[in-house]
């Protein structure tokens, strides 16, 4: 299951945030173009079109409410993921031009837990099984 492969890579991330000599790291894995907003639309909606039931994803077809629910998470954690970019970015340029001795990094935080979180309700609303698979692989 692809969107597993992304949130095991945003729980490396936040590993490497609490020590700010390993955000240059995070940024460089956040920097993926898989984290960009249309590749992980991509990946959300090839996972989630191939589990929907009835006729969702088919054109002119309207979307299910657990397939809605998927896209609204989707989106959460797309936004999320984004912020954590943008923030994490900041801060390295701050650092760098020395302004960041004690940067508040309340925000970062507030974006990785939001987008672990996210993931973690994501894959609630994914059929069990394909969830206990792709852990044990």
């Amino acid at each position: 299951m692809v969107p597993l492969q992304l949130y095991r890579t945003l729980q490396q991330v936040a590993s490497l945030l609490p020590d700010v000599e390993h955000w240059p790291e995070a940024a460089a894995l956040l920097r993926n173009q898989r984290f960009d907003k249309k590749p992980m639309k991509v990946t959300f909606n090839a996972y989630s079109d191939r589990v929907s039931t009835g006729q969702a994803g088919q054109e002119g077809a309207s979307p299910s409410g657990l397939q809605t629910m998927r896209y609204l998470t989707r989106n959460d954690i797309i936004s999320n993921v984004d912020s954590l970019r943008f923030e994490l970015d900041y801060l390295i340029r701050e650092r760098e031009k020395g302004e960041a001795g004690d940067a508040d990094t309340a925000d970062l935080s507030k974006y990785m837990r939001a987008v672990l979180s996210g993931f973690e309700a994501y894959f609630k609303l994914l059929p069990r099984e394909d969830v206990a698979a792709a852990v044990g692989s």
